[in-house]
């Protein structure tokens, strides 16, 4: 009997463990979301603050500006980079 004892601890330690790794991975996972909802609404944040920058009302932090201005230099990079892939087309 005490050999099923023995199995029956080590199957239920088993168990436990394996319930412990899903409850886990479940928490884990609603983490994930709530970090993803974060970074959407920092995205929309950034993104009314940008398009009052073009509609004239530029923020009045300097690193914002910053930031607004780099965005801009990026555009007109992906805008220069496209016209080079349009030239290839046509050639």
């Amino acid at each position: 009997m005490a050999f099923f004892d023995k199995l029956q601890d080590v199957a239920k330690t088993v168990g436990d463990t394996a319930s412990d790794t899903v409850e886990s991975a479940k928490l884990k996972t609603k983490m994930n979301g709530e970090k993803r909802e974060i970074s959407e609404l920092l995205e929309k944040i950034g993104q009314v603050i940008f398009d009052q920058a073009e509609a004239g009302n530029p923020p009045e932090d300097e690193g914002l500006r910053s930031m607004i201005y780099q965005i801009k230099e990026h555009q007109k990079t992906i805008a220069d980079l496209e016209q080079q892939v349009a030239d290839l087309k046509n050639d």
